[in-house]
C-alpha cells in the first residue's frame, strides 16, 4: 500500500518515514514526503499514493482547504487527517471535506496503523475519544449546542467556538485587520475577542497566547 505524508515538521516527517520503512513487511510504503501545500499539490500530480496523512496546520494554504484540491486530482484519494487539533469543528470540516480517517498525533503508530488499516478498507476512522459535535444538553425543555469545544481545558477556560477561531488565527500570525476581514467582522470586535481571551486563559500579550495555543494542541 502506498502512503504519502504531507506535514510541515520535519523532524516529525523523518521520524515517521523510519516508521514506515520498519513496517515494510506489512507492505505500506511511503511513496513521498511534502511539506507544504505547494509541494503536495505538485507531488500527487505526479504519483497518486491509496492513502494520504494530511496535517491541518500547514504553512500558507492549511490542510482543509487543500483537502478537496487533491480529492480533485485524485478522486480515489483516501485521506487521514493526522493532526494536534481536536476540536469538534475542524473534525467534522475534515470529513465534510472528504477525509477518510482523523487521528491524534499523540496518539502513537498504533493508533495510526489501525486508521490505516480501516480506511483501506473504504471505512471512515474516528481517533478514540474524539467527537465530531459539541456536546448537547437540555436548556428549558429544549436541546441546545452547549457552545463549547469537548476539549475539557478549553471548556475550563470557557472560550466560545468564535475565541478558539481568532485564538488560531492569532497563532498563525494573523493581525486584527486580517482577522476581521477572514471572519467578516469589524476591527474592533477583533480586538475585544482578542481580550476576553487574554482574560480568560491570563495571558499578557500575544506570546502567551501562542504558548497557550501550543500547550494545548489548538495549532
Amino acid at each position: 500500500m502506498k502512503i504519502a505524508l504531507v506535514d510541515d515538521h520535519k523532524l516529525y516527517t523523518e521520524a515517521l518515514s523510519q516508521l514506515f520503512k520498519s513496517n515494510e513487511d506489512h507492505k505500506l510504503k511511503l511513496l513521498w514526503v511534502a511539506h507544504d501545500a505547494f509541494n503536495a499539490m505538485k507531488a500527487i500530480e505526479k504519483s497518486i499514493p491509496d492513502i494520504l496523512l494530511l496535517d491541518l496546520n500547514l504553512p500558507g494554504q492549511d490542510g482543509l482547504s487543500l483537502l478537496p484540491e487533491l480529492i480533485k486530482v485524485a478522486p480515489d484519494l483516501k485521506v487521514i487527517i493526522v493532526s494536534m487539533y481536536q476540536l469538534p469543528n475542524f473534525i467534522k470540516s475534515a470529513f465534510v471535506q472528504g477525509a477518510y480517517g482523523y487521528v491524534l498525533k499523540s496518539s502513537g503508530w498504533t493508533e495510526l496503523s489501525k486508521a490505516i488499516t480501516e480506511v483501506s478498507k473504504g471505512n471512515s476512522y474516528l481517533n478514540e475519544g474524539l467527537k465530531i459535535f459539541p456536546k448537547k444538553e437540555h436548556k428549558n425543555g429544549s436541546m441546545q449546542m452547549n457552545g463549547m469545544f469537548e476539549d475539557p481545558y478549553l471548556k475550563k477556560k470557557n472560550l466560545t467556538r468564535r475565541e478558539v477561531e481568532i485564538l488560531v488565527m492569532i497563532s498563525r500570525a494573523m493581525n486584527n485587520k486580517q482577522i476581521a476581514n477572514e471572519l467578516y467582522i469589524s476591527d474592533q470586535t477583533v480586538s475585544v475577542h482578542r481580550k476576553n481571551i487574554m482574560r480568560k486563559i491570563g495571558a499578557s500579550n500575544t506570546a502567551g497566547l501562542i504558548k497557550f495555543a501550543l500547550d494545548n494542541s489548538i495549532i
